[in-house]
């Protein structure tokens, strides 16, 4: 053990598998080419996955928010992959860029103002 981190190595990994049946098998998904990705409201867009509990969609921002947006029925997290923007909410002002996780509580008022494109 060394530093903030350790890997363990296995004789055989968990993730070494060679066949998968049924319906819970991993799938790769392309999403360069998801359609109407490029809105300026977050739910105008398609969901990539979803269950009772989560929803996960992938979204281009190329321009400020015209409006603020709000989810009463849950919390709402960001991934910044690309870009960066300002965000204005009820709490305030927060820049985010690159590499950045948001939480959005439920129920809170926000929009986002990119720098440049993001996704």
């Amino acid at each position: 053990f060394f530093g903030p981190a350790t890997h363990f190595h296995h004789q055989h990994a968990p993730t070494g598998w060679t066949e998968w049946e049924g319906e819970l098998k991993p799938r790769a998904f392309n999403l360069n080419n998801i359609e109407g990705a490029q809105q300026t409201s977050p739910w105008s867009i398609p969901t990539v996955l979803e269950n009772n509990e989560c929803k996960i969609r992938v979204w281009r921002l190329q321009e400020a928010m015209s409006h603020l947006v709000r989810n009463a029925d849950g919390d709402e997290l960001l991934f910044i992959h690309q870009g960066s923007a300002d965000l204005y909410c009820d709490y305030g002002h927060l820049e985010v860029s690159d590499g950045d996780y948001v939480v959005i509580p439920r129920s809170t008022n926000w929009r986002l103002e990119p720098h440049s494109p993001m996704f």
